[in-house]
């Protein structure tokens, strides 16, 4: 079982040019939250949710390869429009 302390959405629709940075930005939180804070004297554990609504361009493929760079990363796709927010 992956234990999970910090969990970061991304709601995302054709965002195939800022979904790179969008993790980025989301490990680089992460990194300053979990250089501060411990838990039973381990670093906090993130994982990056990206929500992917029905994009029309290529933020589907760009998450794949993310995917092979970040272990964290993990993509709910093919989500209705709007549904991010509310899951």
């Amino acid at each position: 079982m992956i234990h999970v302390d910090i969990s970061v959405l991304l709601p995302l629709r054709d965002a195939e040019g800022t979904v790179a940075t969008l993790v980025q930005i989301a490990e680089a939180i992460h990194a300053r939250v979990a250089s501060r804070h411990h838990v039973d004297g381990r670093a906090l554990a993130l994982e990056i949710l990206a929500l992917d609504e029905r994009s029309g361009d290529n933020t589907s493929s760009m998450l794949s390869v993310l995917h092979g760079q970040h272990p964290e990363l993990r993509t709910l796709q093919d989500l209705d429009r709007g549904s991010a927010l509310r899951c």
